[in-house]
């Protein structure tokens, strides 16, 4: 699974909200200055996408004049574009036209698996990993090795 941020505009939950309704992003998560999301396959931002989400006063705008356009076509890829670019982990760009789109695959090779854990659990989950010298998901994996080793059909 990929995943990259954007930076949390006026009208940024908008557009990550018409784009995962898109499909292909699975996760979302929203912080005070930015939004992340997490996705599978590949995910396309393109200016239209943009102008989809913000006030129809602003749509009328841009389409009114030609520089109207470009200026916002330049906000939307350097606030926009350039960010996906930046802090894309686990992808990489397929396609990349400055201020009309951006086209990004997922190259991760696993899968996320996501667990609900009470406060107490969590604290000693984290306990237990720092005793052991491991990390949270070289233990899970051991775990689900040593599981299914056991179980296999024979």
């Amino acid at each position: 699974m990929g995943s990259t941020c954007i930076p949390n505009y006026e009208n940024a939950v908008a557009m990550i909200e018409y784009l995962k309704s898109k499909g292909s992003i699975v996760g979302v998560s929203y912080r005070k200055d930015m939004i992340c999301i997490d996705f599978t396959g590949e995910v396309e931002v393109t200016f239209d996408d943009y102008l989809q989400t913000v006030p129809y006063l602003t749509k009328h705008y841009v389409e009114r004049l030609p520089s109207h356009r470009d200026r916002e076509m330049s906000w939307f890829n350097s606030k926009y574009l350039l960010y996906i670019m930046k802090t894309l982990r686990g992808g990489e760009v397929v396609e990349y036209v400055p201020g009309e789109k951006i086209r990004i695959k997922d190259t991760e090779k696993t899968e996320f698996i996501g667990v609900r854990l009470s406060r107490e659990e969590k604290e000693q989950l984290e306990s237990l990993v720092a005793r052991l010298g491991t990390t949270v998901s070289d233990l899970v994996r051991s775990l689900i090795k040593e599981k299914l080793g056991k179980t296999k059909p024979q």
